[in-house]
């Protein structure tokens, strides 16, 4: 039987009616107790001051006498072991660091004056295993756990072995469809509560330091971020997910906020600026996800920053302005091996 084309039109909509939905896909990393992970990452940044210039009373100051480049290289490679699970998430895990290499290098050339930056400084955490326990709040106690060490480490040293290895910001919130563009959400406060425990502040008072995390909360508030991810392919169990993010940043009283975190005694030294802070980062990544072992297995990521700081003054009746730009790139690559 011949069917005739105006029959095979009609019947289009009920064939794509009953079209198979496309398989979802969950990038949601799974763990069981006693997994093992070998996990490295590499990264490194460059900076330089693109244009600095400060005036008073319409007169230059500097021109051009202020020069800066700067680059940060950083590898570190980890033996992660799961000791327990609680719903499909890590409760307890030990955190081996292997290796922890730092360096950074630069130029700085200031009024004629120039001096070089060559720093590789120590990490104690190196050789160390750290035991995380996460309850089900999301608090985090860290305990070294080491053999045959005359001291433990102290809680900024443990702080710099992280909980999240495995690519956590890149997950989205559920399942999603190959080629179906989906949105990130990062939980900004708990991404700033780790950089915070990772600084020593041993030596700071209880109340600098909770002018800090004010200070940190008022710039996160001003913070906008958007990422998007999709799966663009699928090929043998692996999923191959792009990633596009852009973060900026507009502050209009840059001073008011540096103040809340100077101490008392510094306040006074603070002169009266009004100032203004303006970032801007863009980033892509792609990242592999092995469907079967429910693991990212690894990503590459690249992108580029700039930072404009403007603002002007009255030092008795004479009047400054001020501004600089700086600008960088980094890149970044990690892998997931489960032994």
């Amino acid at each position: 039987m011949k069917l005739s084309t105006q029959t095979l039109l009609l019947s289009l909509p009920v064939a794509l009616a009953f079209r198979p939905a496309s398989e979802e896909i969950n990038l949601t990393p799974r763990f069981a107790a006693d997994q093992t992970y070998a996990i490295s990452q590499a990264f490194n940044m460059s900076m330089s001051l693109d244009d600095i210039s400060a005036t008073m009373d319409g007169q230059e100051m500097l021109d051009g006498a202020v020069e800066f480049d700067m680059e940060m290289e950083m590898q570190t490679d980890i033996t992660e072991t799961i000791m327990e699970v609680r719903d499909g998430e890590i409760a307890k895990m030990q955190v081996t660091v292997d290796s922890m290499d730092m360096a950074v290098t630069g130029e700085v050339n200031a009024m004629g004056q120039g001096e070089s930056i060559d720093e590789n400084p120590d990490m104690p955490v190196v050789g160390r295993t750290v035991e995380l326990t996460i309850d089900e709040d999301g608090e985090i106690k860290r305990k070294d756990v080491t053999k045959d060490v005359e001291a433990p480490l102290s809680d900024a040293e443990m702080n710099m072995v992280s909980h999240q290895n495995h690519f956590e910001m890149l997950v989205p919130e559920g399942p999603v469809e190959e080629g179906k563009a989906f949105e990130l959400q990062p939980n900004w406060e708990e991404i700033m509560d780790q950089m915070m425990s990772s600084m020593d502040t041993g030596e700071v008072e209880a109340e600098q330091m909770a002018m800090m995390e004010s200070m940190m909360d008022t710039m996160m508030e001003a913070m906008a971020f958007e990422a998007v991810g999709k799966v663009s392919k699928v090929e043998e169990g692996v999923a191959t997910v792009d990633y596009e993010v852009n973060v900026t940043m507009s502050i209009d009283d840059l001073m008011e906020i540096i103040m809340q975190a100077a101490p008392p005694e510094a306040a006074d030294q603070i002169p009266p600026v009004n100032a203004q802070l303006e970032v801007s980062a863009d980033m892509t990544a792609t990242a592999l996800f092995n469907i079967e072992l429910g693991q990212f297995q690894s990503i590459e990521m690249a992108g580029e920053f700039e930072v404009n700081i403007s603002g002007d003054m009255d030092m008795g009746g004479a009047a400054g302005e001020a501004s600089a730009t700086m600008s960088g790139e980094f890149e970044g690559k990690s892998t997931i091996e489960k032994n």
